[in-house]
């Protein structure tokens, strides 16, 4: 169990976490009175090629134990992995609906970018360093990361304006929106 104070780690791990059918599961655990309290999140591609949130969920375990808590996730995972595909079907979430004011989720972002570059989402041949740039931008926003671009390029080991760049670009093409932004006469326009 991750202490909430913790920094972010690019290799941040969760208590549970797999690929399955190329969505990236991860649970954190946290001890309760009677057993441990589940967060589940899954990401993953949607059928129009865009990353989304498609699940996420908490649950209460019986376990009192992480080990025991890990067992049970791995029973419980099915049920789970059906209702991500239903949402998945359906289109995902492009945010987190969140109780929490400004929840720092980099480390989740972290883990999640991981796990879909090990699915070998990012890695399509055909795809250039903007559209994966875009990808990995929708994942940070799906998961309600505040500082995407910040996140992605220490992620990548590149400096912050190599991601802006690549985010440009991927506007220009089309793989994200234009950015709208508040024109100085009270209009707003497109960039």
């Amino acid at each position: 169990m991750k202490s909430s104070k913790d920094k972010y780690s690019l290799l941040a791990k969760q208590d549970f976490e797999v690929v399955v059918d190329s969505m990236a599961i991860t649970v954190e655990f946290k001890k309760t009175g009677e057993g441990m309290a589940s967060q589940w999140w899954i990401t993953g591609i949607t059928e129009k090629g865009r990353v989304a949130l498609f699940l996420q969920l908490q649950l209460s375990l019986k376990s009192r134990t992480e080990d025991s808590a890990i067992n049970e996730c791995k029973r419980i995972l099915p049920i789970v992995k059906s209702l991500a595909v239903k949402a998945k079907n359906s289109g995902g979430l492009s945010s987190p609906m969140s109780q929490t004011p400004n929840p720092d989720r980099s480390n989740l972002a972290n883990c999640h970018m991981r796990l879909l570059d090990v699915a070998g989402i990012f890695q399509n041949q055909a795809m250039d360093l903007a559209h994966e740039t875009a990808l990995r931008y929708e994942l940070c926003n799906a998961l309600g990361v505040s500082r995407q671009v910040e996140l992605m390029a220490e992620y990548l080991a590149v400096p912050v304006s190599t991601v802006q760049r690549r985010l440009a670009k991927a506007r220009d093409v089309g793989y994200l929106p234009k950015k709208i932004s508040a024109h100085k006469n009270g209009g707003s326009r497109v960039k």
